[in-house]
């Protein structure tokens, strides 16, 4: 997702408040996934799809695409305490 979105971030064609938007939408997608509380992780996404219209295309194909369709997949470390948070041993060890 990164790599979609730093390009857009950089020209100095795009506007200042379009680049606020998309890396305050950004920073909401990744907010999402910041818990190990299934029904907050749930509420957030709710919250940001209520807000769906308003997101950057770029982060609704993203969105419509990856996280929907997997999100039980992505938040299953909130239901089960055997599921690593990410598959990297070194995040894991100092998370």
């Amino acid at each position: 997702m990164k790599d979609e979105i730093y390009p857009i971030l950089r020209p100095k064609t795009v506007f200042y408040e379009d680049k606020m938007r998309l890396r305050f939408y950004f920073r909401e997608i990744k907010h999402v996934f910041d818990t190990y509380v299934e029904e907050i992780s749930t509420q957030r996404l709710e919250r940001l799809l209520d807000e769906f219209s308003q997101i950057p295309t770029v982060l609704q194909k993203f969105i419509k695409n990856n996280i929907i369709p997997d999100f039980r997949r992505l938040t299953q470390f909130t239901r089960n305490p055997n599921v690593p948070r990410t598959t990297s041993c070194n995040e894991n060890y100092y998370l």
